[in-house]
This record gives structure tokens, sequence and C-alpha cells, in this order.
């Protein structure tokens, strides 16, 4: 966010992404900054989203996530399938229509996210093999809908 804030680009992210609706997609910390407030670095982030983002208990699983999970998409037609994960925090959401897949690590948490024209992934998308290119490609070709 900090970095965000001295390159003056969310103001210009919003009228893109919220006035003018233009398709976004969020990748692990780019799906993080949608929430309203992050314990890491205690920061305050878009609030696009409403909710926050919160470390995994290290005293009960290792921190950080590192390996494929399950994700089970709840929205669309998106088959569940495995992804890449690396992450030490995860989007506790305040709207639950805003959920689109879970996963589970210590118990059920949001692997991916969708509202209007937003997608956000906690997982690799990138490093997700032939289940990530599938989805990248339903992405851009706006074979979604959220």
């Amino acid at each position: 966010m900090k970095s965000l804030t001295e390159l003056g680009l969310i103001k210009t992210m919003e009228d893109a992404v919220l006035h003018k609706k233009a398709l976004f997609l969020g990748i692990c910390v780019g799906m993080q900054i949608l929430f309203e407030h992050s314990e890491e670095d205690n920061a305050d982030c878009l609030g696009w989203l409403k909710g926050q983002v919160i470390k995994f208990d290290s005293s009960k699983v290792r921190v950080p996530q590192m390996g494929w999970n399950e994700v089970k998409f709840i929205k669309n037609d998106k088959k569940n399938d495995f992804f890449y994960f690396v992450n030490s925090y995860y989007a506790q959401l305040r709207d639950s229509s805003d959920l689109w897949g879970i996963s589970e690590y210590d118990g059920p948490f949001a692997a991916a996210v969708c509202k209007d024209n937003i997608y956000a992934t906690q997982f690799h998308i990138e490093k997700s093999g032939e289940a990530g290119l599938q989805l990248l490609n339903s992405f851009f070709m706006r074979g979604l809908s959220c």
C-alpha cells in the first residue's frame, strides 16, 4: 500500500476499476490489498471489499503456507482443482457474497474472491500449472461471471 500511495496509483486504480469497471485480477498480495485492513504492517488497504487480512496462527500451522491446496469454487462453473499457495496471511471476509473459492489450512479460508469486475486469488495462478492456465484463460476471455 505504501508503494501504491507513493507512486500515486490509488486514485488511478479506483477510477479504472471502480468507476470505469475495468477488469481487475489480484494475485496473492493483490488480493489482500482489496480489503479494508491488514495485520501485515498494520496497514490500511484499498477497502474495495469488506473484511480484514489476518496472519495464520504459527503455533498451529507452518507459516508461510507453501504448497498445493485444493480450491473449491462456489461461484460460476469453475471446477475444483489444486493451486499453488505461498502465504502467511489470509482474508477474513465480512460479506460472504464476495467469496469465490475456499481452501483449507488450519480450517477453511478464502482462497479466491470476486465482486462485479474484481477478481482475486490468494494462490499463485501463474505458478499453478494447467489449472492456473485454464483459470487465466477464462479470466481473459471473460468466461467468468461473479
